[in-house]
């Protein structure tokens, strides 16, 4: 650009800005520190879309862990539940039991007199 601005000083022109299109490299340099930078660039996405997947797997097993203990916890109560309602009714069923042989005369004696009352006397 100073080469430029020279001559153009010696045509009276003033460079005031400088648009540049093209730039050509005999070497290929230019190139080599684009696909220098390309290689970086896309290996610092590849690293963090590995991270976002593991961030993500690890948030799922936690959900599934977190959704089985509920699903434990809820079949525990649940077995509880239908352990003291079987509890409940076997107390009910023996407490039904007693009242019934309490009003009840026990069978023995009541096949006893009738087996007296059918006999002829002697």
């Amino acid at each position: 650009m100073q080469k430029a601005s020279k001559d153009m000083d010696k045509l009276g022109i003033e460079i005031l800005s400088c648009n540049i299109q093209n730039v050509t490299d005999e070497n290929g340099l230019i190139k080599d520190l684009g696909a220098d930078n390309t290689s970086l660039i896309k290996k610092n996405a590849a690293i963090a879309k590995a991270q976002a997947d593991r961030d993500i797997a690890i948030a799922q097993a936690e959900a599934e862990r977190e959704s089985n203990e509920a699903r434990v916890q809820a079949d525990t109560q649940i077995a509880q539940k239908q352990t003291e309602l079987e509890i409940s009714r076997a107390e009910l069923k023996s407490w039904l039991m007693a009242k019934r042989r309490r009003r009840t005369p026990p069978m023995k004696s009541r096949a006893r007199s009738s087996a007296r009352a059918s006999r002829p006397p002697r």
